[in-house]
Formats: C-alpha cells, structure tokens, sequence
C-alpha cells in the first residue's frame, strides 16, 4: 500500500482542525499496519469493495486509507456511535462517496444502503451479544472482512484466543482469507477473516 500526498495534507488538516482527538492512537503504527493489511487483502480476494460500510470506523483513517489506494471503492458509510467522529471522518476523508452515520450498527437495517461488504475491524468493542446480532443482521451472500485482537484491555469485551475462535464466530459459506498478523509495538496478534457469510 503506497501513501499518497492527499492522505498527507487530509491527515494535517484534519488535526490542525480537530487537535484534541486521539490522533496518537489513531495513526499507531499497530492501527496502520493492520488496516494496511485488511485493505491488501480485500483488494487480493475481491479486487474492491463495490458499496461498503466499516464498522466501528472512529476518525475516518481506514475510509481514507481505502479511497486512496488502488483499492476499488464504491460508496463507503462509516458508522459509529458518536456523531462527533463522524463530523471528523467526513473531514478526513473528505470525498464525495463517503458519508458518516451516526447510529447503532447493531440494530442498522442495512438494506436501503445496498451494501456489497461488511466490514468490521472493531469486533473486540462490541458484547458477545452484540456482535452476533450484527452479524447475523448481515445478508447470506455477502462479503465480510472482520478483524479482532487478543489483547487485554479495559475498553475490549470480546477479545479472542485463536483464529478457530473467530472463524467460528464469524461463520462464512466460503472463507477466502483466514490469518493472523504479529503487532509488535503492542504484543499482541490480530486475526482477520474475510470471506462471503
């Protein structure tokens, strides 16, 4: 993934706006490196997203990430719950195929979007509950790109163990990319599984 000058002057103005945010985090290189690799592989298994939202997509980066790429993206809604990110990630991303939506993703009817990819790299953040609503919310057919951590931390409730852990979380009629990837500066592993529910 080459990053591009627009990402750059986006990503400046973008904390020069909104310098109180938690832009440190946001930009780790843990948080990079993974959506570096989901956005790789998306393009590996499905050559584009067509209409896709993320879930859980906070200030915007990874929409910003994937519109500034090779990546093939149709539209793209962020959702999260507070409105304040989502004033942010429009900002950020700053492009017309983009729109921030402020609701529960859990109880979203996802349907009038005509949404092609689910993507969720914010699993660990929702209740077990939770996430199997989400999940079983999603339509039969199609793709899905879920990231989890096994890292312990006060603001993740449904962390996992393994990748047979989160596959069987996350069950697809056909798996096309099941792996996990080392994040050094945190110790910790991230598992991914993309595929078709």
């Amino acid at each position: 993934m080459q990053v591009n000058l627009g990402v750059i002057v986006n990503v400046g103005k973008a904390i020069t706006k909104y310098p109180n945010e938690n832009w440190r985090d946001a930009l780790s290189e843990n948080q990079i490196k993974s959506k570096e690799w989901l956005i790789n592989k998306l393009d590996y298994c499905f050559g584009g997203t067509g209409n896709v939202v993320v879930v859980g997509s906070w200030l915007g980066v990874l929409p910003l990430l994937m519109f500034n790429n090779d990546l093939s993206v149709g539209k793209c809604y962020g959702i999260d719950l507070d409105p304040n990110m989502m004033e942010i990630s429009e900002f950020l991303v700053n492009e017309w195929r983009y729109k921030g939506l402020a609701v529960n993703a859990i109880n979203l009817d996802y349907e009038p979007l005509d949404i092609d990819t689910y993507i969720n790299t914010a699993t660990e953040h929702f209740s077990p509950a939770g996430f199997e609503h989400w999940y079983l919310n999603i339509p039969w057919g199609s793709r899905v790109a879920v990231q989890s951590t096994d890292l312990k931390h006060e603001e993740h409730i449904h962390t996992v163990h393994n990748l047979d852990d989160f596959l069987h979380r996350s069950p697809m009629s056909h798996v096309e990319y099941a792996e996990t990837l080392k994040m050094s500066e945190a110790n910790c592993t991230r598992f991914m599984v993309i595929g078709t529910k």
